[in-house]
Formats: structure tokens, sequence, C-alpha cells
């Protein structure tokens, strides 16, 4: 589930990059009781998205650390 402060709110797939830094897929996102399978790298991220992750456990234990890093305020 991405939080509200989540460093992946507002940002699409693409941008996140997590295939390239941790080896994990984002395979659905479930958004407001849909769940979109296989979502395009144009998708963006919102607060109370969940994710869901394909790869090995600390694959997704890294890709869980990069979601959930705080974005920085300016």
């Amino acid at each position: 589930s991405v939080e509200a402060d989540s460093f992946a709110v507002g940002k699409t797939i693409g941008e996140l990059g997590l295939r390239k830094k941790t080896g994990v897929s984002i395979i659905a996102i479930t958004r407001e009781r849909h769940t979109e399978i296989n979502p395009r790298p144009e998708t963006t991220i919102r607060a109370e998205d969940v994710l869901v992750l394909l790869g090995g456990a600390e694959q997704i234990d890294r890709a869980v650390e990069e979601i959930n890093g705080v974005r920085e305020v300016s």
C-alpha cells in the first residue's frame, strides 16, 4: 500500500524504475476497488494504491523500501 508521503506518489511506473533498480515488476495496481492488471509504464502512482509486485523476497523488500521512501519537501 502506498502511503501519502511516499516517494512514489505522483511518479509513473516508468519513472520509479523498480525493475531496473530492484528486479521487481509491478504486475497490478488496485485503486478504489478496481484492479488494473499489467499497468503501463505511464501509469501514475497515487496515495493508497495497492501495488502487486513480482520478484524474489529480497527484491520485493528492496522495492518496498524504495516505494516507501519519503518525498523531499521543497
